[in-house]
Formats: structure tokens, C-alpha cells, sequence
């Protein structure tokens, strides 16, 4: 897969989560759904450029 594609498929899979979920996660899991999805596709932009 192109990683370029990943960097911003990895948030939307993070967002249809959240909204998915409607409150039935706890906060906890919400952060870190959230900001895991951010999280990785910040690691995929960081490894493009090597």
C-alpha cells in the first residue's frame, strides 16, 4: 500500500471508530483510539521520508 495513502486513511479509520462508537467507549479508550491514529500516521510521514 502507497504510505502516502496511509497517512490519511489511518485518522478516518480513527474517526469512523469515534463515530461509531457514540459514547459507548469509555474516555480512556476514545483518547487513545484518537490519538493513536494520529500517532501513527505521524510515524508513517516521519518513515516516507527516509
Amino acid at each position: 500500500m502507497n504510505m502516502l495513502a496511509l497517512t490519511i486513511i489511518l485518522p478516518l479509520i480513527g474517526f469512523v471508530l469515534l463515530a461509531f462508537s457514540r459514547g459507548r467507549w469509555s474516555e480512556n479508550v476514545s483518547a487513545i483510539v484518537g490519538v493513536g491514529s494520529v500517532g501513527l500516521a505521524a510515524l508513517v510521514t516521519a518513515f516516507m521520508r527516509r
